[in-house]
């Protein structure tokens, strides 16, 4: 995903950046906010873990949309999460639909989770272009509609 994130911003991230950002430290905080969102909201239900369970969800269906949906739509092919992206999708319906009675038993808390969630997500290609030759060599930007450049 560096790889292709990079290419639409027109830096070049090293594979083990990506590793490490998209597979360690992502997954290891989503695992922690669902963690928290899931069984807290069974264990000790309140505010805080419905806005983490909130925030999971916010995630999912951001992910899904301005991480691969969107980009796709712009013409950025191929995208290599399109296929599992309505997987995302159907994990925020199934927590959604699991979870009702705490979201509604706190509706504040689930939105502000979702808001800042979808922003996190929100917010990825937008920093990438604006700090990521910061960080690391630039390239030509990737155009919509045509092939994607080598790094």
């Amino acid at each position: 995903m560096s790889g292709y994130f990079g290419a639409i911003a027109g830096v070049r991230i090293p594979a083990w950046v990506g590793v490490v950002v998209f597979f360690a430290v992502l997954t290891g905080m989503l695992w922690l906010v669902g963690a928290i969102g899931i069984i807290g909201t069974y264990g000790w239900p309140n505010r805080f873990t419905v806005a983490m369970l909130g925030l999971l969800i916010g995630c999912r269906v951001a992910d899904g949309l301005f991480s691969h949906v969107v980009l796709h739509v712009k013409g950025f092919r191929p995208n290599p999460g399109l296929k599992t992206t309505p997987l995302y999708f159907a994990e925020a319906v199934l927590l959604c639909a699991v979870f009702a009675p705490r979201l509604r038993q706190y509706p504040a808390s689930a939105i502000v989770g979702f808001l800042i969630g979808s922003v996190m997500f929100y917010a990825i290609m937008p920093l990438l272009r604006r700090y990521g030759s910061k960080l690391w060599p630039t390239q030509l930007a990737w155009q919509p509609g045509s092939p994607r450049p080598v790094s």
